[in-house]
């Protein structure tokens, strides 16, 4: 089998199915497209609700398969517009064959200008075909060399995961930042040596040092399934120019992306889903302030009330779960300081620590109890006494709950501040409403 590839035969049989490789990829391009689209929406919500519950793992994993997702399908779109245009182009020199220039009657510098750019309308179907073709490999290759990023990048997590499991002593935080220059450096000279087409590979200095780099990366990023078509890529003018034209494109497409419109020039539309919106003050009446404007792209951010219009008689506090939140109880309560329970990633199957049922209602009622002396809730600048308890929402996100009677309010606007002692210079939320009973 592994002579296979130097036989008569195989290589005939490469050579016919090269020429009709045209048939699959189409075929592969559209299911792909298909199904990339109709997952695109449930991978955009998966990635909002990692983000909003703060889970730092799981969030890397969504926007690796987002961003994954999106270069598959704006690639696949380019390809399939060339090879729709390809197709047209065959369709086309079928019916009226190639290019007569002389029948075009073309005067002055017209006719050798045109001759030369134009050409023989074969070379524009030998152009489509070389640009199709390279396209819907690059797609590929793309998604790999993301893949490769962020296996650096999760690596990079899981060594200090592991280092926080370790004593916190001079010694072992200095491993770990040496540890960490070391992998990281590793990683910039494999992307120097990508970005540079093997350039580190050409020197015969850096060659000897980038050897035991370039075979250690090779393998975490199982490089073994793409080196082929890189090498195949580059080793050629045009595969080197499309090469070195992908990153300056995704650059400029990020770039377009990012674009926005001011429609006032006093009004703060972007401020509205912004964690600084509570500067602004109980002028801004932010949908993620309310319970009952929650959807897929929208999750609470600080704190949120059950509605802007309230007719109950009493107001529902929820407060989602923050790890800033946690510092600060930890920071502030003794005999929490004193647990030896490690937050972090874990593994269900291999030995880790595990709490009782009575440690965990000690320490729950411990961490609630430092919770409301660190957080002051108050209703039109006067203090209310709010008992929180842990508690989830619709869409997920896991947070503290209280629900405070406000019979005694009058009709009308009224605003719930939430603040910490340690930072009083900045709210941590503050929140319009309107009371009708």
């Amino acid at each position: 089998m592994e002579l296979e590839h130097k036989k008569s035969a195989f290589k005939k049989w490469l050579d016919n199915l090269q020429q009709e490789s045209w048939q699959l990829e189409l075929i592969i391009s559209g299911f792909l497209i298909y199904a990339l689209f109709s997952a695109f929406g449930t991978l955009l919500e998966n990635s909002t609700l990692a983000a909003a519950q703060e889970n730092l793992y799981s969030s890397i994993i969504a926007i690796f398969l987002v961003f994954s997702v999106f270069i598959l399908m704006l690639n696949l779109c380019i390809h399939l517009i060339l090879r729709g245009i390809w197709i047209a182009a065959i369709g086309l020199r079928s019916v009226s064959g190639d290019i007569n220039y002389e029948k075009l009657k073309l005067k002055g510098k017209f006719k050798p200008f045109l001759t030369e750019k134009v050409g023989p309308f074969d070379k524009y179907i030998g152009f489509l075909e070389k640009y199709s073709s390279v396209v819907f490999a690059n797609t590929f290759l793309m998604i790999f060399f993301l893949f490769s990023v962020f296996v650096v990048l999760g690596l990079i997590l899981l060594i200090d995961t592991g280092f926080m499991l370790l004593p916190q002593n001079t010694f072992t935080i200095t491993i770990k930042y040496a540890f960490n220059f070391i992998f990281i450096l590793g990683a910039l000279l494999t992307f120097l040596d990508f970005i540079t087409l093997s350039g580190l590979k050409r020197t015969v200095f850096f060659s000897r040092f980038y050897y035991p780099i370039y075979r250690f990366f090779s393998v975490i990023t199982l490089a073994m399934f793409y080196r082929p078509m890189i090498y195949n890529l580059i080793d050629n003018t045009f595969g080197r120019r499309m090469i070195r034209f992908l990153l300056p494109t995704y650059l400029l497409i990020l770039f377009v992306a990012s674009l926005d419109y001011h429609y006032s020039a006093y009004l703060p539309f972007e401020a509205v889903l912004s964690p600084k919106k509570n500067e602004i003050g109980a002028s801004l009446a932010s949908p993620d302030h309310y319970l009952d404007e929650l959807n897929a792209d929208i999750y609470v951010i600080n704190a949120a009330v059950q509605s802007k219009t309230i007719s109950a008689n009493h107001l529902k506090i929820f407060i989602s779960f923050h790890r800033e939140i946690e510092d600060i109880i930890l920071a502030n309560c003794p005999p929490l300081q004193k647990s030896k329970i490690h937050r972090g990633l874990y593994s269900r199957i291999l030995p880790h620590k595990t709490q009782d049922d009575n440690t965990i209602k000690q320490n729950l009622n411990a961490y609630l109890g430092c919770f409301q002396q660190q957080f002051n809730v108050s209703i039109d600048g006067k203090a209310i006494a709010a008992d929180f308890v842990i508690s989830s929402i619709q869409n997920g996100q896991v947070g503290f709950e209280s629900n405070v009677s406000i019979s005694q309010l009058p009709p009308g606007k009224h605003v719930l501040l939430i603040d910490h002692p340690s930072d009083a210079s900045r709210m941590f939320a503050c929140i319009t409403f309107w009371y009708f009973p």
